[in-house]
């Protein structure tokens, strides 16, 4: 765990975080509205490569670099 839940925001957008880091995240929203806000924002990003092939998209491009 971190003692910044603001630092667990990209991990959130890639759902690479542990339930754990989730659950800390998620909490430390409730409870500060600018990080509640900026998880809003991150949502149609994590719901977009939640897609496999947006995922596989990214990784491609990813590699091509």
């Amino acid at each position: 765990m971190t003692d910044d839940p603001k630092v667990l925001v990209g991990g959130y957008a890639t759902d690479s975080l542990t339930e754990v880091e989730r659950q800390e995240l998620l909490r430390a929203a409730l409870e500060d509205q600018a990080l509640f806000d900026t998880l809003l924002e991150e949502e149609g990003l994590r719901e977009w490569l939640a897609a496999p092939e947006a995922r596989q998209h990214v990784l491609a491009a990813l590699e091509r670099r």
